[in-house]
């Protein structure tokens, strides 16, 4: 019963996360979307640019961990395999 109830907060919370972005959001590509791996860098460099000085304070842990929270929200494709 205390785990669930433990557990029902901890979702609440997460449902409610402060350091959720929507103009970070707004920029994210998935990279399939883009035309070329050069561009895929861009975007990736232009993204983590605007979420650095989004959020100064967040060390590189945090940002790697929201750009991956990106790609689970976009239903980003696994990438292919191929090169």
């Amino acid at each position: 019963m205390i785990f669930t109830i433990a557990l029902a907060g901890f979702i609440a919370a997460a449902d409610t996360d402060s350091s959720y972005d929507a103009t970070l959001d707004a920029q994210f590509k998935c990279p399939q979307e883009l035309p070329s791996r050069e561009a895929y860098v861009q975007d990736l460099v232009n993204w983590m640019g605007l979420a650095k000085r989004r959020h100064p304070d967040w060390t590189n842990e945090r940002l790697a961990n929201a750009r991956h929270d990106m790609f689970v929200k976009h239903h980003c494709p696994e990438p292919s395999s191929q090169p």
